[in-house]
């Protein structure tokens, strides 16, 4: 015998009255969750977002501005040499050989996972958009959404492809970009391509056999002039040598670095345009020439004057120099932007028989450093490369891009993420009118 369990009814019209009350409320949960919470890139419908005004927030959900923002990803930590680094968010689908570190080839371990960055969009009216530089980062509506893109081109521009590399106006557009001195985000954010104190062997050696360079226990590069036989040590600020056949001159002291790839078991290699975050991504990677060197100074001894630091970049059309004051302790930052020459063409001869006024550096050792005019011992610990994004066509773009000029109205996007960007590169210029407004802040995720 069943038992049947029954509860009085209610009312019809409390019925309807009640559920009508659950629905709203829902329907304003809904609301409130996809304005907050999941704001795709960037986000849910254009439409939505036109009746916005001022500067509101809203949070990246794509790879495509990556490495200056970021969208859902995971925490990755190397196992090896325990960097971390934001990865894509399907790191776990990946096979074992891409989960491995960029900068030591170790195993890479999934920690956890990370919202989108949060930015900051301000609307822009017709008069604002006409004042929009090269470089600044806007929302874009496309396809009924917004999307974060960096204007390449503005009307009147000219794109031209050489070596695949993207020029505008006759100049490399990582090269506009770089040196314009408008406010953040203009400039996107720096790849680490190399951090040595993360390697027990380093990538970096002498190039002569006698050398005031070395390197200590916890992985730190020093130069210590009174360490060798042949150097003063009066402090004097100057460069005098004592006469010694095995004792190196300051000026001819350098210490370069090679490149190796990790993926290819660490054989020497050109500077590649790889991203850390795009570890499922399987493509034809390109040389990348923009460098940056980055270091801690530490003074070890007192000096009577600054440290003058030489750097040189190699260059396809040669070699570009830089020359560094080091005034105090703390960071220090040197690009391939604060070379002052033109490039110097490579002597047809090899590196030993390069002179001081010759820096050995190659395709392989793109970068080279030394002091010049030092008395007094130096460190400098967290020594690394970075490099800039550098901006190109690949072979899935349209094929009409190689001599086009932006046409009144129109501006030509693209995305910090370049081997993956969905940008003008396929869609072509687009209206000023499809800009909403421009990022001016970021925030870290919550």
């Amino acid at each position: 015998m069943s038992k049947t369990i029954t509860s009085a009814k209610k009312p019809a019209h409390k019925t309807a009255i009640w559920l009508t009350l659950a629905v709203s409320a829902c329907s304003i949960l809904v609301l409130l969750y996809s304005l907050g919470n999941q704001r795709p890139d960037l986000a849910p419908n254009a439409q939505q977002s036109s009746e916005r005004s001022g500067s509101f927030p809203f949070r990246i959900s794509g790879p495509s501005m990556v490495p200056t923002f970021f969208g859902p990803s995971c925490r990755s930590r190397c196992v090896r040499c325990q960097r971390i680094d934001r990865v894509e968010p399907h790191f776990d689908q990946l096979l074992a050989r891409h989960q491995i570190c960029g900068i030591c080839g170790g195993p890479l371990h999934r920690t956890d996972e990370v919202a989108g960055d949060i930015v900051e969009i301000v609307a822009l009216d017709e008069t604002q958009k006409a004042t929009l530089q090269i470089g600044d980062v806007v929302a874009i509506e496309y396809n009924s959404k917004l999307r974060a893109k960096r204007i390449a081109a503005l009307p009147g521009d000219t794109i031209s492809i050489r070596d695949e590399r993207i020029f505008i106006n006759d100049q490399r557009l990582e090269d506009a970009i770089a040196t314009t001195r408008a406010p953040f985000p203009t400039r996107p954010k720096r790849l680490i391509v190399d951090e040595d104190n993360r390697h027990e062997i380093s990538r970096w050696q002498p190039k002569q056999k006698n050398t005031f360079w070395k390197r200590d226990s916890h992985s730190h590069w020093s130069y210590e002039p009174s360490n060798l036989v042949g150097s003063t040590s009066d402090n004097s600020g100057s460069d005098n040598v004592v006469p010694d056949a095995d004792a190196p001159r300051v000026n001819n002291d350098w210490l370069v670095y090679r490149h190796q790839y990790v993926r290819q078991h660490n054989q020497p290699s050109f500077v590649e345009d790889d991203y850390a975050f795009n570890l499922g991504v399987s493509r034809r990677l390109n040389e990348a020439n923009r460098l940056v060197i980055s270091f801690d100074a530490e003074s070890i001894s007192p000096a009577s004057a600054p440290f003058t630091l030489h750097v040189a970049f190699w260059n396809a059309n040669g070699v570009v120099y830089a020359k560094h004051a080091i005034a105090k302790s703390g960071p220090n930052l040197v690009t391939y932007y604060e070379a002052r020459s033109k490039p110097k063409p490579l002597p047809k001869r090899s590196p030993r028989q390069m002179t001081q006024s010759i820096a050995p550096v190659t395709r392989e050792e793109p970068v080279s450093i030394r002091f010049s005019k030092i008395a007094a011992a130096v460190s400098l610990p967290k020594l690394s490369i970075e490099r800039f994004v550098e901006y190109r066509l690949r072979d899935s773009d349209r094929d009409d891009l190689h001599q086009l000029k932006i046409g009144p109205g129109e501006v030509f996007v693209l995305g910090d993420n370049v081997p993956v960007s969905d940008d003008s590169r396929r869609w072509g210029p687009i209206p000023l009118n499809q800009i909403y407004g421009k990022i001016v802040r970021s925030y870290p995720p919550e």
